[in-house]
């Protein structure tokens, strides 16, 4: 039979190199966290938002519209390549109402310059 002191010693380290494996797995655990964090907040660093336009005015082509929006009411240049990777509107219910505010348009541009172009 065994040693009633040794079974003891046994749980003892068994139960420390599951406290330290614990350990371990929350740092690691919270090292990803704040990645995955840092990833998405460098991912919406080209976007922008735009307000106040009507519902449905895009129809079925979010960027095109959106390009043709931004060379004609901020004056943008021929030249400039507005790269746009995508466009589409917030991911709100779309509002039942006529009067309620539409939901913004985010834009995510392709290039960093063009973007602080634009905000300018």
């Amino acid at each position: 039979m065994v040693n009633t002191e040794e079974r003891l010693g046994d749980t003892e380290d068994r139960t420390a190199r599951l406290e330290r494996s614990v350990a371990f797995l929350l740092h690691q655990g919270a090292k990803l966290a704040a990645k995955c964090e840092d990833l998405e907040s460098r991912s919406r660093r080209n976007n922008v938002r735009i307000h106040g336009i009507p519902e449905g005015s895009e129809k079925n082509d979010t960027i095109g519209f959106i390009s043709g929006f931004i060379r004609s009411s901020l004056q943008i240049p021929a030249e400039v390549d507005i790269r746009i990777e995508r466009a589409h509107r917030s991911l709100l219910a779309k509002p039942k109402e006529n009067t309620a505010p539409p939901r913004a348009i985010i834009v995510c541009f392709l290039d960093y310059r063009v973007k602080e172009q634009v905000i300018k």
